[in-house]
């Protein structure tokens, strides 16, 4: 059976218990109400997490499904994705974060007591995630899956944890006074 049909079929008989899960979460989600930026950062630490908490084996894979899986969505951003940074920017990607890996943990709960086999439960996920990636920028999407990649390989990494999509600004660079141009010698003839 191949990717495509397998989350067709998973969401199909399981999307109805997945929406009921997840939709109270999602809620409060949005009423954080995230700019694009933050919202994307908070998206890509649930993220993150739930490939570090249920997908350890196949973490790579996961990602890639998600890549998969937003690439019809091409040119749909409704999100702007306006980099803002700081504590309270933090506070607000950490509630975020929260709040969609504590629904995503649910569901992965309430799948699992149904009974619905882990790749099944497993394609509900991707295909919820997938969603909520969705209004963004193809880039910054794939930057977003590039970091939780990063963050996930990086030893010190948590579930819970900010996944930093683009690295912060190391200030300008100074300007390097060119090296001296050498006394020329010589004829030319």
């Amino acid at each position: 059976m191949s990717n495509a049909q397998l989350m067709q079929q998973a969401m199909a008989a399981n999307g109805r218990i997945a929406h009921h899960v997840i939709s109270p979460h999602l809620s409060r989600f949005s009423a954080l109400d995230l700019g694009g930026a933050e919202r994307l950062a908070a998206i890509a630490g649930a993220i993150a997490a739930a490939a570090a908490r249920r997908h350890a084996p196949a973490q790579a894979r996961f990602l890639q499904q998600l890549q998969e899986l937003t690439r019809p969505a091409a040119g749909v951003a409704a999100y702007a994705d306006h980099d803002t940074s700081g504590p309270e920017h933090d506070k607000l990607v950490a509630s975020g974060i929260a709040m969609l890996d504590a629904g995503f943990s649910r569901l992965a709960e309430e799948l699992a007591a149904a009974g619905v086999a882990f790749e099944r439960a497993a394609a509900v996920e991707a295909v919820l995630f997938s969603r909520l990636l969705s209004g963004h920028r193809p880039h910054r999407v794939r930057l977003a899956l590039l970091a939780c990649a990063v963050a996930l390989a990086s030893p010190g990494y948590r579930p819970g944890d900010l996944v930093p999509i683009l690295p912060p600004d190391r200030g300008p660079a100074t300007a390097a006074t060119p090296p001296a141009e050498a006394a020329r010698t010589g004829t030319f003839g």
